[in-house]
């Protein structure tokens, strides 16, 4: 049983698949993929992956998402990596501070 073994894997390899995901968003080639891809966003293809998915999706909701999905850019995609990395590294103080205050 993984869960009350005190194992590390599962969150390691979690660890390690969220950190290899972040370098790849670094890179400004991703973001531009990114952003053409979500940029061509339409009702049709976001409701077809949606119900390839098995996920009931109704054409107001599908509307939404490609309006949000279509405001995306290169940049507002690099200004949210350059955000998440600065909470990634808070959180990483936060959560040190909180084990070094439940030692002591």
């Amino acid at each position: 049983d993984l869960a009350g073994s005190g194992d590390k894997a599962p969150a390691e390899l979690a660890m390690g698949i969220a950190s290899k995901l972040g370098k790849q968003l670094e890179k400004k080639k991703t973001q531009k993929q990114i952003a053409s891809v979500l940029q061509g966003a339409n009702k049709g293809s976001v409701m077809g992956m949606a119900m390839m998915a098995g996920v009931p999706m109704e054409e107001g909701t599908a509307e939404r998402l490609v309006r949000v999905a279509n405001m995306v850019t290169e940049k507002r995609l690099a200004m949210g990596v350059k955000w998440s990395k600065r909470f990634i590294k808070v959180m990483k103080v936060v959560r040190r501070v909180l084990k070094l205050l439940t030692e002591w």
